[in-house]
């Protein structure tokens, strides 16, 4: 690990994690599980095991993860829905080039929103969890580690990336996304978007 990246050794030696280093951990753990395994939490602590053994974590940051928690979406209905689709990508990576919107520049505004300039702005970003069910119904997902779950704030905080992510997956797919959705490791609450 390049010494840039590394934690300071007073947090590693701590053992403490910092929200996001969990919340890594936590989509980490859903990008790995077998789909077609046990997804009880026995199941679920047995590939954690199995992925200590492949050096996908080490057995610290495999005991930080919430089993109970990783279960429960599982277990959930928009898991089983999850398990039983015709296709899954988890954590799949995209970027687009989007006209420079007037909200952050508004210099570059002109009729119709796009940059008068036309300068554009890189979006990138990681797409948690999309799905296709049998029928075609495409569903995109993205899981928070929040602990306020308060919808309002929750519609607030994430619509717009759950807007960028529709619309790239959209432009990428060519396909319609049907339902947008967070997933709240939190508590288990699906909340549509």
């Amino acid at each position: 690990e390049p010494e840039l990246w590394r934690r300071p050794r007073f947090i590693q030696e701590s053992g403490e994690r910092t929200g996001a280093e969990y919340g890594s951990l936590m989509h980490s753990a859903l990008q790995h599980m077998d789909l077609a395994g046990d997804l009880t939490q026995a199941g679920i602590r047995r590939q954690l095991d199995a992925m200590v053994a492949k050096e996908i974590f080490t057995s610290d940051e495999a005991a930080t993860l919430s089993v109970k928690r990783l279960a429960a979406f599982y277990a959930s209905p928009i898991g089983t829905r999850v398990r039983r689709a015709a296709k899954v990508w988890r954590e799949l990576p995209f970027s687009r080039l989007i006209p420079i919107p007037a909200e952050l520049y508004p210099a570059s505004a002109k009729p119709g929103g796009a940059g008068a300039t036309g300068e554009t702005l890189l979006i990138q970003g990681v797409i948690d969890l999309l799905f296709e069910e049998a029928d075609g119904t495409l569903v995109l997902v993205d899981y928070k580690t929040d602990s306020d779950t308060s919808p309002a704030k929750l519609h607030n905080r994430y619509g717009k990336q759950i807007a960028f992510y529709t619309a790239a997956v959209e432009q990428i797919l060519g396909q319609h996304v049907d339902e947008r959705m967070l997933y709240l490791l939190h508590d288990g609450t699906t909340l549509a978007m």
